[in-house]
């Protein structure tokens, strides 16, 4: 059994300040503001299936789950403005990533298998972890040699198959693999675990599941030393092992998807007053999308408001090692991040500094709405944004 939700369509009813005496309404969705405006955040929503209309996208067991997203971060803690924890995904090497071109583990899911990072001459045992941003239902996982090109020896890479290796996968983040810079560890239950491998082709089935997760890592095996090399000889020679991409492929709904929308002018203060909207449950039968109101789906909606059209403060540090506050222009477009080819900077003028919270300006996010009609009890403000969260579980299947 496979269900969705489909949002149809989602307004707000508020009235504008007393000097003025009627109230207005404001709509996204049918006959209002589009939902795929072009500054939105999403993570698997489908805005075509239905016009007017959002839901969850339906996996392709003959796609990738990778070549879903976009916006991949190379880092374990990115730094980056459009970084948001549970809406980016995050493809990093080792223990915190690295944005260089030998180690940029987001090269590893690009769908191109000409972008990849070579072997290494020092330790082989790096490992890759893969970040989904929600979990997805999953039953098997990859990978494959770049189809072109030569090793140093002359060895086509189409033939340099990865001599040993581990992957282990988990629905949910977990504190205590996921903060910090730590070594390695499984994510979760390991799907594989192989010490002689010839394949230059590896699929990996497991149980259909939700699958968040994934961390690969290449071991240590006697068909290294085999061939001369063991970790530590100095022999200048890479290990053996060339992966040109990684793929994950599942069918189904994901456990829940998420639409961030863009930053609404509204045109005035106002007064804000309830929220509405209209959703239909569904499930997949015989490939074709049913209603179904006892269907294990709901939506949870949360707004934020604000005077201004940021959220946020931006700072640069100070020759004294402070902080001054610089606009947001000046910090996306001028300043230097700290964290460069994998090395944390000191401090220093022009480089970015922290970003705040402006509370003054702005409400924090709602609690979240799971009830049409509700009040909104947030301060009036200029402009508006929505966080919308479409959940579903396969009970039946996972």
């Amino acid at each position: 059994m496979l269900v969705l939700i489909r949002i149809l369509s989602a307004f707000l009813a508020f009235g504008v300040m007393a000097s003025q005496a009627q109230r207005q309404s404001w709509q996204i969705g049918g006959a209002g503001l589009a939902w795929s405006e072009a500054d939105s955040i999403q993570v698997l929503i489908d805005f075509d299936s239905s016009w007017g209309a959002i839901q969850p996208v339906y996996i392709d067991p003959t796609r990738s789950l990778f070549s879903y997203y976009s916006g991949w971060q190379p880092l374990k803690d990115p730094r980056e403005l459009i970084y948001v924890e549970g809406e980016t995904p995050r493809s990093w090497k080792g223990s915190v990533g690295n944005v260089t071109t030998a180690h940029n583990g987001t090269y590893m899911v690009d769908g191109d298998s000409s972008t990849f990072n070579p072997p290494v001459s020092s330790n082989p045992e790096v490992w890759y972890t893969f970040d989904l941003a929600v979990p997805v239902p999953a039953h098997s996982f990859g990978f494959f040699t770049p189809p072109r090109g030569f090793r140093a020896d002359g060895t086509p890479f189409a033939q340099d198959a990865v001599p040993a290796y581990e992957v282990s996968i988990a629905a949910e983040g977990d504190p205590n693999w996921l903060e910090g810079n730590q070594p390695y560890k499984p994510v979760g239950p390991l799907i594989a675990d192989v010490n002689n491998n010839f394949s230059a082709r590896v699929q990996i089935d497991f149980p259909r599941q939700y699958v968040r997760f994934v961390r690969y890592r290449r071991k240590l095996s006697l068909l290294d030393t085999a061939v001369g090399q063991t970790f530590g000889s100095g022999s200048g020679a890479a290990f053996k092992g060339s992966i040109g991409d990684f793929e994950l492929f599942g069918e189904g709904v994901p456990r829940r998807v998420i639409y961030r929308s863009k930053i609404f002018d509204l045109g005035a203060p106002v007064n804000f007053g309830r929220l509405f909207w209209t959703t239909t449950p569904l499930r997949i039968v015989d490939g074709e999308l049913v209603a179904a109101p006892d269907a294990e789906v709901w939506v949870e909606i949360e707004l934020r408001t604000g005077r201004d059209d940021d959220p946020n403060i931006y700072h640069e540090y100070t020759d004294r090692g402070g902080e001054q506050q610089v606009t947001r222009e000046r910090y996306d477009l001028t300043l230097q991040p700290r964290f460069r080819a994998g090395l944390l900077r000191e401090p220093r003028p022009g480089m970015r500094a922290s970003i705040a919270y402006d509370s003054e300006q702005w409400s924090f996010w709602s609690l979240p709405f799971t009830e049409s009609g509700r009040a909104i009890d947030l301060k009036g403000g200029k402009h508006l944004q929505l966080r919308v969260t479409l959940h579903s579980e396969e009970f039946d299947a996972l």
